[in-house]
């Protein structure tokens, strides 16, 4: 299956460059709001705008306009110079007007008393900064996933039978109770975040209460899948005793459904391709008032041993001949 070990290969690659992003990403947002919130307590002197100039960029999308500039200040009777307007200052996040940096003119200047070279004329946190440690959330939570489903799809045993003896069941749903709760928690950081920065009422008093928000949504996402999981409701049953099969909802079920193991006619394996992405489907054959038999689609899958392991289980548990 050189396809499939291909998108896997890529898919790897692709989290690879993801995790570097992600790093980079949090590098840089840390680095940034903790310089801007160490600078807010930093003592202060006098600086001098020595020299300044409008910078034009002209590209395909029009033209822009950059504010360039140097002042001085003395700390302990040493001279400083700098051009720092704000720690990690964005393409389009400095100062916007010519006139408030004019040469000779002078400005509050907050400088690190443990290395004055140090410097920023415009200490604290923005929006832009809040906003950017909720985006982190989805940033990296998303990665979390992407690593967990990797783990996940690698390596062990294709299908894990629980129960043992007379009734045994397989969980045919791939969502768990934790990958639902990072799911709802990063949504929510993302969408917090998004609407936070759009209507501007973003605040470093509300940062908490947004962080602690994420984590409430997430249970709210990962309660039903973990009371899913204790009833069995996205399990398929094999109940020997009572003679019948419990299929869960599944391709289309509203409802799980009971079937009498002298009912299933047989099992096949289905296979489709989305976006170049290979999915195999188990499905359950059995019979109907009508002349043609009823096919239960079970699962759809992107791993074919764990499908023909759910195939080969079925086949044994339930006496039916293999397909020629």
């Amino acid at each position: 299956m050189p396809g499939k070990a291909n998108l896997k290969w890529l898919l790897v690659v692709a989290v690879v460059v993801w995790l570097v992003l992600a790093i980079g990403f949090d590098v840089f947002v840390g680095w940034r709001v903790g310089k801007r919130r160490q600078s807010k307590s930093w003592p202060t002197t006098t600086a001098t705008i020595l020299a300044s100039r409008l910078e034009t960029h002209r590209s395909e999308d029009g033209a822009t306009s950059e504010v360039k500039f140097e002042y001085g200040y003395e700390v302990a009777g040493r001279s400083y110079k700098a051009t720092r307007w704000r720690f990690g200052t964005l393409p389009g996040d400095g100062p916007g007007s010519l006139a408030h940096f004019k040469p000779g003119s002078t400005r509050a200047v907050w400088y690190n008393p443990n290395d004055p070279a140090q410097c920023t004329l415009r200490p604290g946190w923005t929006q832009g900064d809040l906003g950017m440690i909720l985006m982190s959330v989805p940033v990296n939570g998303f990665l979390l996933v992407a690593i967990l489903a990797i783990v996940l799809s690698t390596g062990g045993s294709p299908l894990r039978v629980t129960g043992g003896g007379a009734v045994q069941k397989v969980r045919l749903s791939q969502c768990t109770p934790l990958g639902a709760f990072m799911v709802g928690w990063m949504s929510a950081a993302f969408m917090i975040a998004l609407i936070a920065i759009i209507s501007e009422k973003l605040t470093e008093a509300w940062l908490g209460k947004l962080l602690a928000a994420g984590p409430l949504v997430g249970v709210v996402f990962g309660v039903p899948t973990w009371l899913s999981h204790r009833s069995g409701s996205g399990h398929l049953i094999i109940d020997s005793p009572a003679g019948r099969v419990r299929v869960p909802r599944a391709g289309g079920r509203q409802r799980q459904t009971l079937v009498a193991f002298e009912d299933v006619i047989g099992v096949e394996m289905d296979r489709r391709t989305i976006m170049g992405r290979a999915l195999y489907r188990p499905t359950l054959v059995v019979r109907s008032t009508g002349d043609e038999p009823r096919r239960m689609l079970l699962v759809e899958w992107d791993r074919q041993d764990r499908a023909n392991a759910l195939i080969d289980w079925l086949r044994q548990n339930l006496d039916l001949p293999a397909t020629p």
